[in-house]
């Protein structure tokens, strides 16, 4: 739905973004070659047993656990699951800051690469013949001992290989750029062995992912009185916003849309693997919320002559959420770690 307004919408604009969504993350396109910054170190949430086989929901929150933009430097050979990303048997993936996908990378069903409780590392494979997506020639990848370059592109379970990989989610051990390591989001895949369904690793992880949604959506239920009172507070909020400028028009018909917009609801995990303990560890989040974008015109000027308005659109979501921690053994056993907080979450997002 959206809103035509006015400079004095562009305030309103302005006072619901800074209370809404304070410390918001922008994502980026998890496809395309980048540099991603300085490593953050270790993320406490994946490995810590805070709250064990409870049902009542914890102390910490969804934002307290998930790692964001966290891929440390990998070895020569590595071990982790790969899993596909967009609509899967088990819902969907996390992006690699901690944000549901958008709408276009929904569509995008490659794999992704997590390893001991990074975010999901981009994945590419070594493709001298031109197969998958997104192909790149002489493409310059950097690793812990400089640049080197590889023909590569990303795959999916459909994609024709050698190795095996044909499920929605694999445990593997990778040689990662012919033995040099990698560094930052991407690296290539030039050797590959699955190890799932052997000896050591029986258990099918895209089972055992879809297990998990299974347990998790039970819990969602279960506190379901607690979900929907937190939903209409965020939604009051929003409202108690709009009333403070009710004098604008603009700002009723605001709010007037905040009451009616219809919600949605989602659930994506961010998986990984637990190399020395042979587990599947997962964080997943339910959602509940509403989102409504506003155009507006704001006053541009320098010198002191007028340019006309500047155009942007912005959209402010509001509602609720819900994330646990599971792990799964290789054996294929399901154990609830810790509930998380029900929590607001609203965002603002310039489009």
């Amino acid at each position: 739905m959206r809103l035509a307004g006015s400079a004095r919408l562009a305030g309103l604009v302005i006072a619901v973004a800074l209370v809404a969504c304070k410390g918001a993350t922008s994502e980026r396109d998890i496809t395309s070659p980048s540099n991603p910054g300085p490593d953050p170190g270790p993320d406490p949430g994946w490995d810590s047993d805070t709250n064990p086989d409870e049902s009542e929901p914890g102390e910490r929150g969804f934002s307290d656990v998930i790692p964001s933009q966290r891929w440390p430097d990998v070895p020569g050979r590595v071990v982790g699951l790969l899993y596909q990303r967009g609509q899967q048997p088990w819902g969907e993936a996390l992006h690699h800051a901690g944000a549901f996908l958008s709408d276009r990378d929904l569509k995008r069903t490659e794999y992704a690469f997590s390893t001991d409780g990074s975010s999901p590392y981009a994945l590419y494979f070594l493709s001298p013949n031109g197969g998958g997506n997104n192909h790149i020639s002489r493409w310059q990848v950097e690793t812990p001992g400089g640049v080197t370059h590889f023909d590569a592109a990303m795959f999916e379970a459909s994609t024709p290989n050698s190795w095996g990989l044909q499920h929605p989610a694999h445990i593997v051990e990778i040689e990662v750029n012919q033995g040099r390591g990698g560094r930052g989001l991407h690296f290539v895949a030039t050797d590959l062995r699955v190890l799932d369904g052997h000896e050591r690793i029986p258990a099918d992880p895209t089972a055992q992912l879809v297990q998990v949604r299974e347990r998790f959506d039970l819990l969602v239920n279960d506190n379901r009185p607690a979900l929907k009172r937190m939903y209409a507070e965020s939604s009051r909020r929003a409202n108690a916003r709009a009333d403070e400028h009710e004098q604008w028009v603009q700002a009723q018909f605001f709010k007037a849309t905040i009451e009616h917009v219809e919600a949605s609801e989602r659930v994506a995990l961010a998986p990984t693997w637990r190399v020395e303990t042979h587990e599947l560890a997962v964080i997943i989040v339910y959602r509940r919320a509403a989102s409504v974008t506003v155009h507006t015109h704001r006053p541009r000027s320098t010198g002191g002559m007028d340019h006309g308005p500047q155009h942007s659109e912005s959209e402010f979501g509001f509602g609720v959420r819900l994330g646990a921690r599971y792990v799964v053994s290789a054996q294929g056993e399901v154990a609830l770690e810790e509930v998380l907080r029900v929590e607001d979450a609203s965002w603002v997002t310039e489009l």
